[in-house]
């Protein structure tokens, strides 16, 4: 039962689209091509990387970043270096045609359903200062097969992996803790493991908490 409505509630997200997301400041151009949109924060030296709208539909068709995009560390506009610090809320929302993500040093949050519905990812590099991963980040990233968290992991939200083709998440060392028994759900690794120990991956986490050199493997 949990499970299924699980499933209802991502799929309603992906339909709808119910958060409002961050509003842009400004947008520079990626090294690798694609035009990226940022949010300043209130210490006036950093900023978040959002969508170009607050509300669904966050991009047009034609405004969305497609293939690998690197996201920089630093961006620079108006004569200021801002650092950035995480991907805001719906920043890569339904960018169907993304397929890697790659995530500077000092980025520190994956933002709720920042990635959901990114069907093409097959690749996600997170930086070793990334401590938080929202509720449906991955949601639907179908296509996303192997993750590594990386040690500073500390948060998980709800339905964060859930519906992904995840077979394999690793981890090394820090000490993580998961939100809730919905974080994987309807994921390959879910299953294996529930077949495997009668229990989801999260489950199997929870009890271990806190976590050392973890790995799930299908």
């Amino acid at each position: 039962m949990m499970k299924r409505i699980a499933l209802l509630l991502v799929a309603v997200l992906m339909a709808v689209g119910v958060l409002q997301a961050q509003s842009c400041d400004f947008a520079v151009r990626a090294a690798s091509g694609q035009m990226l949109h940022y949010k300043v924060q209130p210490d006036g030296a950093s900023v978040l990387l959002v969508a170009p709208r607050t509300e669904w539909p966050y991009y047009a068709e034609d405004e969305k970043p497609v293939g690998e995009v690197v996201v920089p560390g630093t961006v620079n506009h108006d004569g200021h270096a801002y650092a950035v610090r995480g991907v805001g809320e719906c920043a890569f929302y339904r960018c169907e045609d993304l397929t890697a993500l790659v995530l500077p040093e000092g980025c520190e949050r994956l933002g709720a359903q920042s990635l959901c519905g990114c069907v093409a990812l097959q690749r996600l590099e997170l930086p070793n200062t990334l401590c938080q991963i929202s509720d449906g980040a991955l949601a639907y990233c179908t296509a996303l097969c192997v993750l590594r968290l990386p040690p500073a992991v500390v948060y998980i939200g709800t339905s964060a992996f859930a519906c992904t083709g995840l077979c394999e998440v690793q981890m090394s060392g820090g000490q993580l803790r998961l939100c809730n028994a919905l974080t994987f759900t309807g994921s390959p690794v879910d299953e294996e493991a529930k077949k495997a120990k009668n229990a989801p991956p999260n489950e199997v986490f929870l009890k271990c908490d806190p976590v050392k050199d973890g790995k799930i493997l299908r």
